[in-house]
């Protein structure tokens, strides 16, 4: 078994209780460093030095589409040169450093059809952010897709404690039913500042949400499905 861990690290952007569009992401990556904010470091520090207005954090709401765009389009060759990933032996079918999964929801009508079905409409934005997290983290409940002799422990990292709940969810859904999943895998809530995954992940549900808004941010969007797990 190898030392090197899978990291997935999820953002949203929009929101899970009202309006049209909500989007998560998750970005995986293989990485030796057992220190989550080093892992993708590189790649950010790279990206923020190619925009002009220099921000200490990539925050996908405060760029342009031209500069997601570039950013998005960019990220593959970034993450080629990034020590902190492994982009050999990884452990999907191609030889990307980072891939994605996405999934997108209708807020209202999602927390109508959830109201009308639990009938505790309050409740909604929460079940939709579980749902949500439940779909992006789908590869890892399908091991037979993963290698897993190349990683020895997961860790599914989270942006701020909105996503406790969603979590602890999952990782009780994950006991009671005695998913197939990789044996060591675990739940962490982190900031987005000092952690350069879910920075990207941040670029990568935004640029998605934006698209099916604005219809702008094409290149961005076609670079992350370049980097979608499509075979799941």
């Amino acid at each position: 078994m190898s030392d090197n861990l899978l990291y997935v690290f999820i953002d949203e952007s929009g929101n899970s209780s009202r309006g049209n569009h909500y989007t998560v992401a998750a970005s995986w990556c293989l990485s030796s460093r057992t220190r989550t904010g080093e892992v993708l470091g590189p790649t950010k520090d790279k990206l923020l030095a190619s925009l002009d207005s220099s921000p200490s954090e990539l925050k996908g709401a405060s760029l342009s589409p031209g500069a997601l765009d570039t950013l998005l389009s960019s990220l593959d060759s970034h993450g080629y040169d990034d020590t902190t990933v492994q982009h050999s032996r990884v452990p999907w079918a191609t030889t990307a450093p980072v891939r994605h999964t996405i999934h997108d929801a209708n807020p209202e009508l999602a927390g109508k059809v959830i109201g009308d079905v639990t009938g505790s409409p309050l409740d909604a934005p929460e079940l939709l952010k579980t749902l949500s997290l439940a779909s992006v983290l789908d590869p890892i409940f399908s091991p037979e897709q993963l290698c897993e002799d190349q990683f020895s422990e997961t860790k599914v990292v989270l942006d701020a404690t909105t996503w406790d709940r969603p979590s602890t969810r999952i990782e009780s859904g994950i006991e009671e039913l005695d998913l197939p999943v990789p044996e060591s895998l675990s739940f962490e809530i982190r900031d987005s500042k000092g952690t350069p995954g879910i920075q990207i992940s941040d670029l990568a549900a935004y640029s998605w949400l934006r698209n099916r808004r604005r219809g702008d941010c094409n290149e961005a969007v076609k670079s992350i499905d370049r980097r979608r797990f499509t075979d799941f």
